[in-house]
């Protein structure tokens, strides 16, 4: 079976209501129909159900070249999704590349395309979902409030 026919795309969230974003919007619906895509793309809008959305995927990818720490991605590997996102931000700390996942350069397309094509072809990662979900512990809330509770409690220690 064809690469194409093997992937199947849901982009879930909302579109925000200014006129560039509106634009976009149309344009990638243009887009998915123009290239015979509709039958493995869902643009899906926005949900309230993250877990069940993720859970429902083999593959999470954040294809944003800004994301200073991607809450998204953490949640991804907190739930054993290997991901893939760019080599940029925070993503590098989070990403083993070949382990938990895989980065493509930023602005590329081609490379991310190269990294999903990897990821289905059976070259995506290493790491079982348990291990997965172990790389993203000590980004945990429980875990960020343990560190922050034990230097206040030394900060006031101090004279």
């Amino acid at each position: 079976m064809p690469l194409r026919q093997r992937v199947h795309f849901t982009l879930w969230g909302p579109t925000p209501a200014d006129a560039d974003s509106q634009a976009f919007a149309r344009e990638l619906k243009s887009q998915v129909g123009a290239f015979g895509l509709a039958p493995y793309v869902r643009l899906a809008g926005p949900t309230t159900r993250v877990r069940e959305a993720v859970e429902g995927a083999d593959v999470f990818i954040i294809p944003s070249t800004d994301e200073p720490c991607s809450v998204a991605l953490t949640e991804a590997l907190a739930l054993g999704k290997p991901s893939i996102a760019s080599a940029s931000g925070g993503s590098v700390d989070l990403l083993k590349n070949g382990y938990n996942g895989r980065l493509f350069r930023p602005d590329d397309p081609e490379d991310l395309a190269r990294q999903i094509a990897g990821m289905i072809s059976g070259e995506g990662t290493t790491a079982t979902p348990e291990q997965i979900r172990e790389s993203a512990r000590h980004y945990s809330a429980s875990v960020a409030w343990a560190r922050y509770h034990a230097l206040y409690r030394r900060l006031l220690a101090e004279p």
